[in-house]
C-alpha cells in the first residue's frame, strides 16, 4: 500500500509544478519613468486567464496556479500610451518582462458644455447670466432685465418678485450702497458670470437666525474683470429740431477695478441728452439730497413735472470716486465722494379754476418756463465689521445742496418774475454696535447725530413794477441714542428690552418783506421710548412670534407751546416658514404721531406770487391701526411665484386743511376736525 500512495503524491506534485506560470516585470515610458495603473493581462485567444495593474513604481506580478495553455499573450494597456503585447510560454519557470510604452496621440471630439442657467442653494438663487442674454444686451442692467422675477425700473431700481432689493454687492462687498446704477449701467454684461439673489437676507450676521423679508443681490465677475483695471467710454451727438438745446451731446468715462481685497469705480460724465450722467447718481436707498425746514416750506417754481424726452431740456454733469478695502474677512473701509450738477427747463401752460366766496369761480391761466440749477456735493466714509458675534458700523456723511430757480409766469396776461435761491448743508455721524454671546443673547447700542442748516433762502417777486419777497433760515440738530438687550430664556423664548431717546432742536425764522410778517420758532421735540417685548420661536426656527408694548412720551417744547403726552403703540408679528420656498407672515400694530413746530407758523408766508401759507397753531395728532398678512410660494426652478396678501388700516386724525381764494390769491389753513377712514 505504501508504494501506490507515494506514486500518487508524486504525480500530483509534478502536475502542479508544470502548471504554474509567474510573470514579473517593470513598465516605464520612453524616458525611463515608471508608469502606474497599466493593465497587464495574460490571454489565450479571447479568454483572459489573469490580469493585474502596475503599482506606483511601475512594477507588476502575475501568478497562475491552474492548468494553463502552453502558449499565451502578455499585453499592456493604458489610456495614455500605445498598446504593447508579447508571447509567453508556460514552462513552469518564473519569467521577467520589462517593457517601455510610447505615449498615445489622443484626438478629442469637440464637446460643448452648457451650465445650468438657474440653480438654488438654500435662500440663494444663482443665475448664469450668459444663458439669459439676448441680442443687443450690452450692460449688466440689460442682462438683469432678462432674469425671471427681476424687474428694473425706469430709474434703474431693482426689485425681485415686487420687493426692492435692500443691498447690492459686487463679489460680496457693498461698494456703492444705493447708487448701484453706477455698476449696472457701466459694467459690461459679458464681464459677469453669475447673478445671485438672496431671499430672507440679513445685512447683520449676528441676526442671521431672525426672520427676514429682505432681498439682496450679489454680482460674481468673470476672470477678465478681476485684478486689472478696465473702463467704459460713452460718446454721442445729435440735433433736436425744436428745442431749448438744439445740439445734443454726451461724453462719459468710467474706470473700474475689482480684486479680492479692493474695489473701485470712478466716473466722469456730462451731456444734455435726457437724464444722461444724472441717472448714474440716483440713490435708490435715499439720503443723497439735503432737506431742511426752510426748503420744505418754500419749494421751487416748477409748474409740474413734464414727461421725459423732448419736453424736458436738461444738462447734467457728475464726477464720482468710490473705493472699498477689505482688511480681513469681516472688516471693510469704504469712501464715496460725489459731485453732480443738474440744469433743467421745460414749458408749461395750464389753467386752474377755484371756487371763491359767494359761489363764484376764479380761473387763473398761466404760462411758464421754470429753470432749475442744482449742485450736489457729498462725501461719505464708512467703517464696517460684520462677523458672526459682533457687528460694528460707523458712517460719517457731509453733503450740501446749492440751488437756483427761476419761475417767471404770464398769469392772465400779466408778467410776474419769480426767483428762488438757497444753499443748505448737512453733517452727520451714525454709530451702530451689536454683540452676540455663545448662548444667543444679543445687545446693541446705536447713536446718531446730524446737523442740517439753510443759512439763507430767498424768494423774490416782481409784478407791474412792484417788488416783494420772502426770506427764511433754519437749523436742525437731531440726536437718537438707544440700546437693547435680548435675553434668551430656555431654548424657545427671548425677552427684549430696548430703550431709546430721540431729540430734535429746531430754529426757524421766516420774514415776508411786503408786510413785515415774521415767524420765529425755536425749541425741542423730545421723545423717550421703552418697548419691552418678547419673542417665541420653535426649535427648528420655522415659527416666530414677537410682540412689544411700545411705550413712549411725546413732547414738544417751544417758546409758544409746551405739549406732553404718554402713548402706547403695541405691535405683534408672526412668521412661519413652511420651506425655503414658502413663507407666511402676519403683522399688526398701532402708531401715534403728533404734529411739530410747522403747525406753529401762524404768520402768513409768501409761497409763490399768488399763494400765502399760514398754519393753525394747533398741534395735530393722528392714530393709525394697521394689520396685514401675506403668504408667498415660490418655485424658482420653474419660474413660478404665487403671492397672496391682505391688509387693513384705520386712521384717526384731528386736523383738516382748508383753502380760501380771493381774486387770484390762494391761502390755506388747518381746522380742528376728527376724521376716520
Amino acid at each position: 500500500m505504501r508504494q501506490p500512495l507515494t506514486l500518487i503524491f508524486f504525480l500530483i506534485f509534478a502536475l502542479s509544478v508544470t502548471a504554474q506560470v509567474k510573470v514579473t516585470g517593470h513598465v516605464t515610458d520612453l524616458n525611463g519613468k515608471p508608469v502606474t495603473d497599466v493593465i497587464v493581462k495574460l490571454t489565450s485567444g479571447r479568454l483572459t486567464i489573469a490580469y493585474t495593474t502596475t503599482e506606483a513604481k511601475g512594477g507588476y506580478a502575475i501568478s497562475v496556479t491552474e492548468k494553463t495553455p502552453k502558449e499565451m499573450m502578455l499585453s499592456f494597456n493604458h489610456i495614455g500610451y500605445e498598446r504593447e503585447s508579447l508571447a509567453v510560454t508556460a514552462d513552469g519557470k518564473e519569467q521577467r518582462h520589462d517593457i517601455s510604452l510610447a505615449p498615445k496621440d489622443i484626438a478629442l471630439r469637440e464637446v460643448t458644455v452648457k451650465p445650468n442657467p438657474l440653480w438654488q442653494r438654500g435662500d440663494t438663487l444663482n443665475h448664469n447670466l450668459a444663458q439669459f442674454l439676448g441680442k443687443g444686451d450690452v450692460t449688466l442692467e440689460d442682462g438683469l432685465k432678462r432674469l425671471p422675477g427681476v424687474e428694473v425700473g425706469s430709474s434703474g431700481g431693482i426689485s425681485y418678485m415686487g420687493r426692492p432689493i435692500s443691498q447690492f454687492n459686487i463679489e460680496g462687498m457693498d461698494l456703492l450702497g444705493g447708487k448701484y446704477n453706477l455698476a449696472t449701467r457701466n459694467i459690461p454684461a459679458d464681464y459677469v458670470t453669475n447673478v445671485q439673489i438672496v431671499r430672507n437676507h440679513h445685512s447683520r450676521k449676528v441676526e442671521k437666525d431672525e426672520p427676514s423679508n429682505e432681498v439682496s443681490m450679489n454680482i460674481k465677475l468673470a476672470r477678465k474683470a478681476k485684478f486689472k483695471p478696465f473702463g467704459q467710454e460713452e460718446t454721442g451727438a445729435g440735433y433736436m429740431e425744436d428745442g431749448d438745446d438744439r445740439f445734443q451731446g454726451l461724453l462719459g468715462l468710467t474706470g473700474m477695478m475689482f480684486t479680492n481685497k479692493f474695489q473701485t469705480i470712478c466716473s466722469v460724465k456730462g451731456g444734455n441728452y435726457k437724464g444722461f450722467a444724472r441717472a448714474d447718481m440716483y440713490d435708490h436707498f435715499g439720503g443723497s439730497d439735503v432737506s431742511t425746514r426752510a426748503t420744505s416750506l418754500f419749494g421751487g417754481f416748477d409748474g409740474g413735472a413734464p414727461p421725459q424726452g423732448e419736453y424736458l431740456y436738461q444738462r447734467n454733469g457728475m464726477a464720482t470716486l468710490n473705493g472699498i478695502l477689505r482688511t480681513d474677512s469681516f472688516t471693510t473701509m469704504k469712501v464715496n465722494a460725489d459731485y453732480s450738477y443738474h440744469r433743467a427747463t421745460h414749458d408749461i401752460s395750464q389753467s386752474t379754476t377755484y371756487l371763491a366766496d359767494g359761489g363764484n369761480y376764479v380761473t387763473v391761466g398761466e404760462q411758464t418756463s421754470p429753470l432749475t440749477k442744482i449742485h450736489l456735493p457729498k462725501l461719505s466714509v464708512n467703517y464696517l465689521k460684520n462677523a458672526d458675534r459682533v457687528y460694528l458700523s460707523e458712517t460719517f456723511v457731509l453733503k450740501g445742496k446749492f440751488e437756483e430757480n427761476e419761475g417767471d409766469v404770464v398769469a392772465n396776461g400779466s408778467l410776474v418774475e419769480q426767483r428762488r435761491k438757497t444753499s443748505s448743508f448737512e453733517v452727520g455721524n451714525d454709530l451702530f454696535w451689536m454683540g452676540r454671546t455663545e448662548k444667543g443673547a444679543r445687545r446693541h447700542v446705536h447713536a446718531s447725530v446730524s446737523f442740517r442748516r439753510t443759512p439763507t433762502l430767498r424768494l423774490s417777486f416782481s409784478q407791474d413794477g412792484t417788488d416783494y419777497g420772502q426770506t427764511a433760515q433754519s437749523s436742525t440738530l437731531s440726536m437718537n441714542i438707544g440700546s437693547s438687550f435680548q435675553i434668551p430664556i430656555g431654548k424657545s423664548f427671548r425677552l427684549n428690552l430696548p430703550v431709546s431717546v430721540s431729540a430734535m432742536y429746531d430754529d426757524l425764522e421766516t420774514y415776508r418783506t411786503a408786510t413785515g410778517e415774521m415767524n420765529d420758532i425755536r425749541g425741542w421735540a423730545f421723545s423717550p421710548t421703552l418697548n419691552p417685548g418678547f419673542e417665541i420661536h420653535s426649535r427648528n426656527r420655522r415659527f416666530y412670534l414677537s410682540a412689544g408694548i411700545g411705550a413712549a412720551l411725546k413732547g414738544l417744547y417751544y417758546k409758544k407751546l409746551n405739549y406732553t403726552k404718554p402713548v402706547l403703540n403695541p405691535s405683534m408679528g408672526i412668521n412661519y416658514t413652511f420651506s425655503v420656498n414658502s413663507k407666511l407672515s402676519f403683522s399688526t400694530g398701532y402708531t401715534t404721531s403728533i404734529g411739530d413746530m410747522m403747525t406753529l407758523l401762524t404768520e402768513p408766508m409768501q409761497v409763490d406770487y399768488r399763494s400765502v401759507r399760514t398754519s393753525s397753531g394747533i398741534i395735530g395728532e393722528s392714530n393709525t391701526w394697521h394689520t396685514s398678512g401675506e403668504w408667498k410660494w415660490q418655485l424658482p426652478m420653474q419660474y413660478f411665484t404665487l403671492s397672496l396678501a391682505a391688509s387693513h388700516s384705520e386712521g384717526r386724525q384731528n386736523t383738516l386743511t382748508s383753502q380760501s381764494v380771493s381774486g387770484i390769491d390762494v391761502s390755506s389753513t388747518a381746522l380742528l376736525r376728527d376724521i376716520r377712514s
